[in-house]
């Protein structure tokens, strides 16, 4: 379903116009991926959605608006805040035996002052992510040749394809299967 610049006629509305709009049993899922903001738009989608990921870094300004928006549920859609997930990315693996690292420290007040974190799903802090999370598309295919997959040779697409797989299998409710190996098999396999 493609945006439309007529999103703005909704800013002063009602917040339920869009969720008014989305057409019934059209669509098996529709992401909805708004700016990092509090207006209209964002408590449509809000109010629209089934289930609302906030993926977050771990710092200081990241804590500090879920702190922000897990107020604003509490106060004006409490009956989505079950709907609400946190999930972690920029992940440094070799930060998370630390606790004294950075990460570790705010890993553990993230995870001290919310109860809706998603633990297993870390978005690595790889030139995988860079290269898949940016929008420029100038990036000659000779630096990335490898699309992100649990198969690919790079370890960094690797993780992050793991990392997407266990979310599309939340938002499908499959669960995820270990080999004799103990590598993970994702019945949603999407990268």
């Amino acid at each position: 379903m493609p945006s439309s610049l007529r999103l703005f006629d909704i800013r002063p509305g009602d917040c339920h116009a869009l969720k008014k709009t989305l057409p019934d049993g059209r669509y098996d899922f529709v992401v909805i991926d708004t700016a990092p903001t509090y207006d209209n738009l964002v408590m449509n989608a809000l109010y629209a959605a089934d289930c609302i990921f906030t993926p977050v870094q771990l710092d200081f300004f990241n804590l500090t608006t879920s702190r922000f928006l897990r107020a604003h549920l509490y106060d004006e859609l409490t009956e989505q805040v079950g709907k609400w997930f946190i999930y972690y990315t920029f992940w440094q693996e070799n930060l998370a035996p630390s606790p004294n690292s950075v990460q570790s420290q705010y890993a553990a007040v993230f995870e001290g002052e919310f109860d809706n974190i998603l633990k297993d799903i870390q978005v690595p802090k790889t030139p995988a992510t860079a290269k898949y999370t940016q929008t420029d598309k100038g990036i000659p295919k000779s630096i990335y040749p490898d699309k992100a997959s649990v198969r690919s040779q790079m370890l960094g697409s690797q993780r992050l394809a793991a990392a997407s797989n266990r979310l599309a299998n939340l938002v499908t409710q499959t669960e995820a299967r270990k080999d004799e190996d103990g590598n993970e098999i994702f019945p949603v396999e999407k990268f």
